[in-house]
């Protein structure tokens, strides 16, 4: 059984995107693979409107979804101890099983939770996270190629369409550490 007062710390980035996304974050070891769901989403900014699970060696793991059947493992059968047990373990977590944004959360240290803390503690990140429902990680490599080239067009989409993704003022290097922590700690309604 884990140590009630274990943490791991542990960094996501996000798959098949460059330049690279990603987060270095700490949290208690007994949170639930749920609860690391929500951590997540606020970590990189998703909007928590989507389907999601997780793989753990050869099991997946989900959540209840209304009116869909469970797909693997309850995510809340299962700690985050248990999960990512060493330095060096490694889980995927998918989210939005449409637009298939895979993520690679892997421990890079393990540690003690610290009295007067408060967790989950955000370290470290780079870059903007992409807008839900962009076209997964090819519609948003078009938007990064838009962004660094207005006269580029991307084959088959029109200009505006892909735009239409794009918050005004959208800028991919800008990582909003205060912002990604608050939502961290904060999750909005319950996810799917």
């Amino acid at each position: 059984m884990a140590d009630s007062s274990e943490t791991r710390i542990l960094r996501v980035s996000l798959n098949r995107v460059e330049p690279e996304i990603w987060r270095v974050f700490e949290v208690a070891g007994l949170g639930t693979l749920g609860w690391l769901h929500d951590v997540l989403i606020g970590a990189m900014g998703w909007g928590d409107c989507h389907l999601h699970s997780f793989t753990v060696g050869d099991t997946i793991y989900s959540a209840d979804f209304e009116g869909i059947e469970r797909i693997g493992s309850d995510e809340e059968s299962i700690t985050i101890s248990e999960a990512l047990p060493e330095v060096g373990s490694s889980i995927q977590w998918l989210y939005d099983w449409g637009d298939n944004w895979g993520h690679t959360v892997t421990v890079i240290d393990t540690g003690t939770m610290r009295h007067g803390a408060r967790y989950p503690i955000l370290y470290d990140g780079a870059r903007a996270c992409p807008a839900d429902d962009c076209g997964g990680s090819w519609g948003y490599m078009e938007i990064l190629a838009m962004h660094a080239d207005p006269d580029y067009e991307p084959e088959g989409t029109d200009h505006e369409g892909i735009a239409m993704w794009l918050d005004p003022g959208f800028d991919p290097d800008f990582f909003d550490q205060k912002k990604a922590e608050r939502r961290m700690r904060n999750p909005g309604p319950a996810h799917l």
